[in-house]
Order: C-alpha cells, then sequence, then structure tokens
C-alpha cells in the first residue's frame, strides 16, 4: 500500500496505545452492515484513552437518519486519539465492496473523523472532513486494495488531534454503517487530471491533516478543480493523492528526452514548496519525486515538476519504472501549526506532451450515441480536429470537419479534442470512449 509508512508515523504522532488500554480483550462480535437498532449494543464498544461509546436515542431525527438508535461517543479528558471500537466477527474484507459509509452527527465543524482497521498484524486507517455541524452527514471513506481479511477491530475517532472536555461539544454520535462499491461504474482517471468529467472516477483523498475534494474553479465557476486544505493539524509530510487507491488507469508516459509533469495550481502565498511525487501503486518503493515552488499568490500560476531533476534522497527518474500514483504535498516541509489552515487547488495535471499543456480547455462537446460528438465553438472549416490519447500521441485527425462527427475506431480511454475555431482561436477539451 502507498504510505504505509508515511501512516504509521502519522499514527505514531497521534496514537501510542499501550498494551494497559485493554485492547486485546474481547467484547461481542459484530458484522457490517449495522444501524444499532438491536446490535452493536453499549456493550459490544472497547473504549480507550478518554472516549466513552454507548447506544442511545436518535438526538437529532432527520430526513437522512431517522433512525431511532445510534452511537454516541463522548470524549473525556485524556489523548488527541480518544475513542472507542468494535470488534468484527471475522476480518474485513476490502474486496468488491471497499467502500465504507456513515451517517455522522457533530457538534463541531471542520473536523477529522477516523476510521481505523486494526489488528495484532497492524492496520489501516483513512480520515474524511466534516465540514457541517449540527446535521447528520454521510461520511465514506475508500479502503480499496488495502490489506484484505486480516483486521478485525474497527475504530472510531472523531475530532482527531484536539482533547475532549466531556462536554457537549465533545459528544458526537453516528449510525448506520455499510459497504458500498467505491469504484462504481466510472472509469479511472488517466493524464491529464482535470477533475470535469463525470465518466471519470474524481475520488482523490488526503492523508496526515490534509483533506481533498472536488470544487468548483474561483476564477471560472464551469470548471471543477481539485481543492486542497492542509490544517492546522497537518504535519510536515501532509498531502493529497491526486487519484483513488487504483491509481492511473495508465501509467504516465514520459520521453527519453523530457520527464516533466505541469500542473495548475492556485496558492494563497508566494514561496511556498509544492513536491510532487509519483509513485508506483503496488510498489511503494518505486517512485521519484521533484520540488516546484510557487510564483503567485491567490491566483492561477502553470507549475513545472522536472522528475529528471529529482529532490535529495528520491530514486533517479527511470525509464522501466511504472509510475501510476500521483501525490502532491502542498508547503511541503511546513507544519499546519507553524501556518494555519492553507487552502490549495489543483488543476490539468499533465505531461507536457500531452495539449493539456499547450491550450487552456475552453471548448466542449456533445455526445450524440454510437460514437458521434459535435464541438461548440464550432471548428473553422479548415482547420482539422485532432484528438490524442492520454499520453499525448495522435489518434485521429479529422479535416474539412462536418457538425457533426464519428470517433471511430478508438479503445475504450480518455482522449483530449483539439481543434481551433473560425477566429483562430485554440480550444482543447476532454472526452471518453467506453
Amino acid at each position: 500500500m502507498p504510505y504505509l509508512g508515511g501512516m504509521q508515523k502519522w499514527m505514531g504522532v497521534w496514537m501510542a496505545v499501550a498494551a494497559a488500554t485493554g485492547w486485546g480483550s474481547l467484547s461481542g462480535q459484530i458484522s457490517l452492515p449495522c444501524d444499532f437498532e438491536s446490535t452493536p449494543t453499549t456493550a459490544d464498544f472497547t473504549d480507550f484513552d478518554g472516549g466513552v461509546a454507548a447506544v442511545v436515542p436518535n438526538p437529532a431525527p432527520d430526513a437522512v437518519n431517522p433512525s431511532a438508535q445510534v452511537a454516541q461517543i463522548v470524549r473525556n479528558p485524556g489523548a488527541l486519539w480518544a475513542g472507542s471500537y468494535l470488534t468484527l466477527a471475522t476480518p474485513a474484507e476490502f474486496g468488491a465492496e471497499a467502500g465504507l459509509r456513515m451517517n455522522v452527527w457533530s457538534p463541531e465543524s471542520d473536523i477529522f473523523v477516523r476510521l481505523k482497521f486494526e489488528s495484532d498484524m497492524g492496520f489501516v486507517e483513512l480520515d474524511a472532513w466534516l465540514v457541517e455541524a449540527g446535521a447528520w452527514t454521510e461520511l465514506n471513506w475508500d479502503f480499496s486494495n488495502m490489506a484484505s481479511g486480516v483486521h478485525d477491530r474497527l475504530v472510531f475517532m472523531f475530532d482527531v488531534g484536539t482533547e475532549g472536555d466531556g462536554s457537549a461539544n465533545s459528544t458526537f454520535y453516528f449510525d448506520d454503517l455499510a459497504w458500498y462499491d467505491a469504484e462504481g461504474d466510472a472509469a479511472q482517471p488517466q493524464l491529464p487530471l482535470t477533475w470535469d468529467d463525470a465518466e471519470v472516477h474524481p475520488y482523490a483523498y488526503g492523508f496526515a491533516g490534509s483533506a481533498a475534494w472536488v470544487a468548483a474553479d474561483p476564477v471560472d465557476a464551469s470548471n471543477n478543480v481539485l481543492e486542497v486544505l492542509k490544517t492546522d493539524l497537518a504535519l510536515d509530510y501532509s498531502g493529497v493523492v491526486l487519484t483513488n487507491r487504483n491509481g492511473l488507469a495508465e501509467p504516465i508516459a514520459f520521453s527519453s528526452e523530457d520527464q516533466t509533469v505541469t500542473a495548475r495550481v492556485w496558492a494563497p502565498d508566494v514561496g511556498l514548496p509544492i513536491l510532487m511525487k509519483l509513485e508506483n501503486k503496488d510498489d511503494p518503493s518505486v517512485f521519484v519525486q521533484t520540488l516546484a515552488t510557487t510564483n503567485i499568490p491567490a491566483a492561477w500560476d502553470t507549475l513545472t515538476f522536472d522528475f529528471a531533476q529529482p529532490t535529495e534522497g528520491s530514486p533517479a527518474w527511470s525509464p522501466t519504472a511504472t509510475y501510476d500514483l500521483p501525490v502532491v504535498f502542498f508547503n511541503f516541509g511546513w507544519n499546519g501549526a507553524l501556518f494555519g489552515p492553507l487552502t490549495f487547488r489543483i488543476d490539468d495535471v499533465a505531461t507536457t506532451a500531452q495539449p493539456v499543456g499547450v491550450v487552456e480547455h475552453t471548448g466542449r462537446l456533445a455526445h450524440f450515441g454510437e460514437g458521434r460528438i459535435q464541438l461548440f465553438p464550432a471548428p473553422a472549416a479548415a482547420s482539422p480536429v485532432r484528438v490524442y490519447n492520454a499520453a499525448g500521441q495522435p489518434c485521429l485527425e479529422v479535416p474539412g470537419t462536418p457538425a457533426v462527427f464519428e470517433l471511430r475506431g478508438l479503445a475504450t480511454g480518455v482522449y483530449i479534442v483539439q481543434w481551433m475555431d473560425a477566429h483562430g482561436t485554440p480550444h482543447a477539451t476532454r472526452t471518453y470512449v467506453p
């Protein structure tokens, strides 16, 4: 798994549970899904380090969660990771349904909710960022590609990184735990990454104190970007993986002459270090990383990451390595406690061979079934439409373009369509061929 070492360090900072906590004892053994109407009960929880769990009446029934019974955790003075756990009847299987969803009610907004599966063999954990307070909200965690059939304890930790005081502001509720298909029917993304295609999986995930979600571009509301909050709890190596845990559909295609990736980055200040790391999703020991620095405050800036010039301690770029998991560390080397919360955005991540690095995604297209598309604005009659694959290789050229034409003979995947309108303005957009 990528980031196992980093995750262990992250947990080492926030969680040092000793044997004295009684984590080896067993209460009832639970199977998912569960909703606390009959099971689990209060007796099924094992508390640790100031957390106290109970099954109680729903304090705020609404349309999202009208259930009569829910689980409650009160965080009393104690550790920053106080919580409680359930012992599962069998170790968690992260198979076809590797996502876990749960309804959460919190008195505080903007907190991390951590779910952790653990056993004597180790652990896997993920944080979800809760934005809304005082309402039931569904949160999701994607455990795809994590160690399966190993961990039989499900640990709940709310507002990780702060100490509870036992008051109403330290009392959290949760309900309706269920597995779901985290991948769904969406295709895995390929470079260029733009977060605009509804048919491509949009999921990205933060770690070590960063949270990430898809949001509207602050400059162009019609454009989607990835927004990243580096919280005041973030560690110096906090960052975000730009895909879900299955990585890119195809490895990043570099040439022997050019090993650069460009990305549009929106940063709150100049001079902030941005580290990009390319991993092999199946072997995190295979990676290369390099650094760029922000130049423009509170505006979009195109940064170039040259992997022919790796940072100190990074392996050199290898033409035989497979790089299919892109990771970005914003304000790398500085923790959130020093700088406070910082918001970053990223879009149009591409190799320089790809046309997205040449023109902006200013165009759009409409599908008419059976591979037929129409471009807006209309291409100039004398200008061909060119189609490139995700590696930036030309796949199709349509001269004397009609109003509607067909994408013929293309394999399933993501493609860039590039053209020029009647005013001589270049345009590009992305499409997916099923």
